[in-house]
């Protein structure tokens, strides 16, 4: 079979044989290729995202391979008095105006007298600038990407949009209001790390650190942090955090937060490391602070687990539970069975 292309238009010749048990023939087909004229071609055009009652001036380019004119055309226009795209400029134009905010799916025609093209054209009008984040469609990744650039953000590697849009859509309320940590994810994710964002309110919190190589970031204003504690394994009493390297993956703290919140407000902060996924806890017999290494971690139903509870400042049994990640809790490691006789 052959599927000639738009510049094999002429006339051919072919040998064809056939062979059997019995011997070989041929014969020779003759096959004339019409010339058709090859359709515009339309250079891509990225998703456009703008806020509503901005000006929206986007060139579209179609090339006709034959070199002639094009000539564009709206096909599907879903705001008919207000977008039009130049017939011979084919510059697309629309005024945005307040009632406007939504995704819109604009359909424009290249003509080159013979043979037609189209291009879709996604326009996102939007009234906050990450809005459109939880759009889960492919074609609104590059909406995505306008967004972040909308914002300032850079340095973003293009392999990695569905990376930084899993960790948006994931922390879409706290990112709401703090456009200044998109950069700050960006990084995170270009240079490979994993991203987590937690909370911790007034008085005691038992948290933890999943990463390795790890980094925090205050979100909701600067803490005011009285005592951070750990757990000696060895003194089996609390000695106070004196570094940063004190604070390891997996490993259970107490912060307290002497600020003047209200009752369930929280200070939220984000932190950026790599998990270990071949980590082994070292735990001592007996009670040790812990937390979760990565996502779904959980010990045996019959280990003694217990969480903090800040808002009814009590213990509470999470035996069995999956770890919840940022959460520090006490674990009670019995001592390894006593063979008989000893």
């Amino acid at each position: 079979s052959w599927t000639p292309s738009f510049t094999q238009a002429g006339s051919y010749t072919f040998d064809v044989e056939a062979t059997n048990a019995e011997g070989t023939i041929s014969t020779s087909v003759n096959v004339t290729v019409i010339d058709q004229p090859a359709p515009p071609v339309f250079n891509p055009v990225d998703s456009i995202v703008v806020l509503v009652g901005e000006n929206i001036s986007q060139s579209v380019v179609a090339i006709d391979p034959e070199g002639g004119n094009v000539v564009y055309s709206m096909l599907v226009n879903p705001k008919p008095l207000a977008a039009s795209v130049g017939q011979l400029s084919g510059l697309f134009i629309w005024q945005t105006v307040a009632g406007d905010v939504g995704t819109y799916e604009f359909t424009i025609k290249a003509s080159d007298g013979s043979q037609n093209a189209q291009l879709t054209l996604t326009v996102i009008v939007t009234s906050d600038k990450i809005t459109d984040l939880l759009d889960p469609t492919p074609a609104s990744q590059l909406g995505f990407k306008n967004v972040l650039l909308a914002n300032g953000v850079q340095n973003m590697d293009d392999s990695k949009i569905g990376d930084y849009q899993a960790v948006f859509a994931e922390n879409i309320d706290y990112l709401k209001e703090f456009n200044s940590f998109y950069q700050t994810i960006v990084d995170a994710v270009n240079r490979g790390d994993d991203v987590l964002i937690h909370s911790v309110k007034k008085g005691w919190n038992l948290i933890s650190c999943p990463f390795v190589n790890w980094s925090a970031y205050s979100i909701t204003g600067n803490p005011v942090l009285r005592t951070i504690f750990y757990f000696d394994l060895d003194k089996q009493i609390y000695e106070p955090v004196s570094s940063k390297s004190k604070i390891r993956q997996a490993v259970g703290f107490w912060i307290d937060i002497d600020q003047d919140l209200a009752v369930g407000e929280t200070i939220d902060y984000m932190m950026t490391g790599q998990y270990n996924a071949d980590f082994v806890p070292d735990l001592a017999v007996g009670w040790n602070m812990i937390g979760a290494s990565i996502e779904g971690e959980r010990y045996p139903s019959s280990v003694p687990l217990f969480d903090w509870n800040t808002q009814i400042s009590a213990y509470v049994s999470k035996q069995g539970a999956e770890l919840e990640l940022g959460v520090g809790y006490w674990l009670f490691n019995f001592p390894p069975p006593t063979a008989p006789g000893n």
